[in-house]
């Protein structure tokens, strides 16, 4: 599928505010949702090709840094991505960063900021907390879903 045809998807998505679409065309099955795509090429819809190299029982290697983070995560809450884009601590560059590790922060306070498609995308609490751990650098790339931050909630 060419690009013309993915710009068409999210003209589509953004004119009629949708938040998801799908086509599948000569095998190649293309969602676009909230400034996500995913490309699926080969087999039946909704069957994702087989790459190889994983075997179902084997567990993959944990470094340090993966094991540190697993860690957090039984402990703490997480703030995760809510799109694909790059993560930023600030709103612009030379600016103050929102939160330091060990702040604490209310309800509807801007965190971070999560820049997709040229859109800065501020993400905000929805419950108040103590920051423990944040996960990425800053103007690193994020995926969906991808933990931004570690926090403890307040109650």
């Amino acid at each position: 599928m060419d690009k013309k045809k993915i710009d068409e998807l999210i003209s589509i998505l953004k004119k009629n505010d949708l938040s998801e679409v799908t086509v599948e065309e000569n095998g190649v099955k293309i969602t676009v949702r909230q400034g996500d795509i995913t490309i699926v090429e080969g087999g039946p819809a909704g069957v994702l090709p087989h790459v190889g190299g994983h075997t179902p029982n084997a567990k993959p290697a944990i470094s340090g840094e993966d094991a540190a983070l697993a860690e957090l995560e039984a402990k703490y809450a997480t703030l995760v991505s809510p799109m694909v884009g790059t993560f930023y601590r600030a709103a612009a560059p030379g600016a103050d960063v929102f939160i330091e590790e060990g702040d604490v922060f209310e309800v509807g306070q801007t965190l971070c900021v999560v820049e997709a498609m040229k859109l800065m995308n501020d993400i905000v609490a929805d419950e108040a907390g103590r920051l423990i751990k944040i996960a990425v650098s800053d103007g690193s790339s994020v995926q969906f879903g991808q933990t931004l931050l570690f926090f403890e909630p307040l109650v």
